[in-house]
């Protein structure tokens, strides 16, 4: 097997008064033959056929983490002063881009599709259509039926859908096969904040006794991520004998996970 990673990765850090942040960006491009590490294979007989984007491949990653002093109060009593001031705020950001469907969910999407009337089969002119397989299309059980694309699949996509299952041939033809390497289909991706606010009171003749008042939120924007499921239906793609596809919801990511979790955390050390 053969893999390859390539990337650009920039970083800026910066401290300015109160205010310190770190961001990273990276463009990468993780490619290979698929088949390894749970990645979806479709030719075992010619693995070149198989190379391309590889499931761990997420072509955008951004991340950002900063803290931030608040101003202090001079002008005030101690106990306003001890009240106001040491107070900071710190955060994480994190995107990324999805994940290739087809490397890391299946080679073909579980192609479903027929031989239409009027072909030509094994000398025969077909009356009705019949269930197109690997045996009767290609001549051979080892092979992955893969559809040919009549557009781009990546085309005409809607809100929260990834694939455009309407560039997938309805019918299958004997003796051809579609291509093993799909163009990219990117499934949905990541974005994550936490905040946290805190504030230490220091007590005793020497100050070696500390109370922390921290005030956390995960996922502090309450932003849903969009997910397919684990043998998701609607990575699925099937047609009838008609030539109509019978999955309306193809490409749809109707799922959602994640949502914000609060906490409060009050901690006293001497």
């Amino acid at each position: 097997m053969y893999s390859n990673y390539n990337s650009l990765q920039v970083t800026w850090n910066k401290q300015s008064g109160p205010l310190t942040f770190l961001t990273n960006y990276t463009f990468g491009k993780a490619l290979g033959i698929r088949g390894e590490g749970g990645s979806a294979i479709g030719d075992p007989t010619v693995l070149r056929n198989n190379y391309g984007t590889l499931p761990n491949n997420r072509t955008h990653i951004f991340n950002v983490a900063y803290v931030y002093e608040f101003p202090k109060v001079a002008n005030a009593s101690r106990f306003v002063k001890q009240l106001a001031n040491g107070w900071q705020i710190s955060g994480i950001g994190q995107y990324q881009t999805g994940a290739d469907l087809q490397a890391s969910v299946s080679s073909n999407f579980n192609y479903s599709a027929f031989i239409p009337a009027g072909t030509t089969f094994m000398g025969k002119t077909l009356a009705v259509p019949i269930q197109a397989s690997t045996s009767n299309v290609l001549g051979t059980g080892d092979l992955t039926l893969m559809p040919a694309l009549t557009c781009d699949p990546r085309s005409g996509l809607k809100a929260h859908q990834y694939i455009n299952g309407a560039c997938f041939s309805p019918f299958a033809t004997p003796g051809q096969q579609g291509a093993y390497i799909f163009p990219s289909l990117t499934g949905p991706g990541f974005f994550n904040t936490d905040v946290s606010l805190f504030k230490n009171f220091t007590f005793g003749p020497s100050e070696n006794k500390k109370l922390q008042f921290r005030l956390s939120g995960n996922n502090f924007l309450n932003h849903p991520n969009r997910t397919f499921l684990n043998s998701d239906q609607h990575l699925n793609v099937s047609f009838n004998s008609s030539g109509t596809i019978t999955n309306p919801n193809c490409g749809y990511a109707t799922n959602t996970i994640g949502h914000r979790i609060m906490q409060m955390m009050v901690k006293f050390t001497w």
